[in-house]
């Protein structure tokens, strides 16, 4: 039920932990399955550990007199799922780093179930100094690889690659992928990668891309026309 879920801490007399899920409305997001998670308490702050398990921080109270009534971290986890090959898999991943993988390596991860390793995959191929061609071409055939709207991980493999290459282009690196970006947000299928591509070629101040960017603010997806005046707007 909660994959897609968002988890927050409401601060307040009957507050605790609060969940909801997002679903597409216009050029944003609007929000669905609303609903009380874990009340009553004082939690100040819910994370997920790579070991599976979600961690909550209680406050407890508040003693005016200064003194400490102590706080308490509380583990919330299903005792099969904390177990699974998956969990294992990034707990081993964090553990070990990502430093010491190759580029291959990096761009299989950009498809990772999980969101954590896929940031961390994706911020260290932005971060790498080299900017070969090998290196370059394969992060462009993951951004390129066509997702044919079934596989959610592959999308998502091609959504991090392209933030990737956004990220290595406001560092001076990567250029010669600009023209690849400038082809996704005219010619590709899938609505998010070309919406994305307009984002990415404005942070990068892409003149080339103004004339496609104007096209697009004619397009039938509210979102699409919110990324391309967005970077319409940054290029100037």
């Amino acid at each position: 039920r909660y994959r897609g879920h968002f988890f927050l801490c409401n601060y307040t007399g009957n507050g605790g932990i609060e969940s909801f899920a997002v679903k597409p409305k216009g050029a944003a997001f609007k929000i669905v399955d609303e609903h009380d998670f874990l009340k009553p308490i004082k939690a100040t702050d819910v994370d997920f550990g790579y070991d599976g398990k979600m961690y909550v921080a209680d406050f407890v109270n508040l003693d005016w007199s200064g003194k400490s009534l102590g706080g308490r971290i509380y583990t919330l986890f299903d005792s099969a799922r904390v177990g699974s090959e998956e969990v294992a898999d990034v707990r081993t991943r964090f553990a070990k780093g990502f430093k010491g993988l190759s580029d291959n390596e990096l761009l299989s991860g950009l498809q990772h179930p999980d969101m954590r390793v896929r940031q961390r995959c994706q911020f260290e191929l932005a971060s790498r100094k080299s900017d070969n061609a090998l290196g370059a071409s394969m992060l462009a055939t993951v951004a390129t690889r066509n997702a044919n709207g079934i596989d959610r991980l592959v999308q998502f493999g091609r959504l991090h690659a392209i933030w990737a290459i956004g990220q290595r282009l406001r560092r001076g690196k990567s250029k010669q992928l600009l023209p690849l970006l400038r082809a996704l947000l005219v010619n590709d299928q899938e609505l998010e990668v070309r919406s994305q591509g307009a984002k990415v070629l404005g942070e990068a101040r892409d003149q080339a891309s103004t004339p496609s960017l104007i096209g697009a603010l004619h397009d039938d997806s509210a979102r699409l026309r919110f990324f391309a005046a967005e970077a319409l707007g940054r290029i100037g």
